[in-house]
């Protein structure tokens, strides 16, 4: 390839009308020349820097997947403690009035019985007062 196609490549690289084969082409022609004229030399470590960084683009894309991997790990954990948290907030408060509720039942249970002992007491002194009531009259 000669140098004055190259000038014309650089000239329409530069504003942004070349394609990805010319601009593959540039790439191959500052890789493989090391001599060629001050002119075109100046723009060598841009093509030479833009070949490297094609052969790590995939290895960086790797990294983001990896990353992207971990930010979903972590937002299903996020969302899974936050569920947890939210069903234990509206569980526990029930299963406290239902543990409430039962408790009320005993203690009413409780002085139903007692109250039933004192009212067969009553009855004992209703009896009383109808046999004095008898006597008395």
């Amino acid at each position: 390839m000669d140098y004055k196609s190259i000038k014309v490549l650089l000239e329409r690289y530069f504003e942004g009308e070349t394609t990805l084969a010319q601009e593959a082409e540039l790439r191959a022609f500052y890789q493989q020349h090391t001599l060629m004229p001050e002119e075109l030399a100046r723009y060598a470590p841009l093509f030479r820097y833009a070949a490297e960084e094609q052969h790590r683009l995939p290895q960086k894309q790797l990294v983001r997947k990896q990353r992207n991997r971990w930010a979903i790990a972590a937002s299903i954990v996020l969302l899974i403690g936050i569920s947890t948290n939210y069903y234990y907030k509206s569980y526990l408060p029930q299963q406290q009035a239902q543990q409430a509720l039962e408790e009320f039942k005993s203690g009413m249970s409780y002085l139903s019985q007692n109250l039933n002992k004192g009212r067969q007491s009553i009855q004992y002194i209703n009896y009383f007062d109808v046999s004095k009531n008898k006597i008395f009259k």
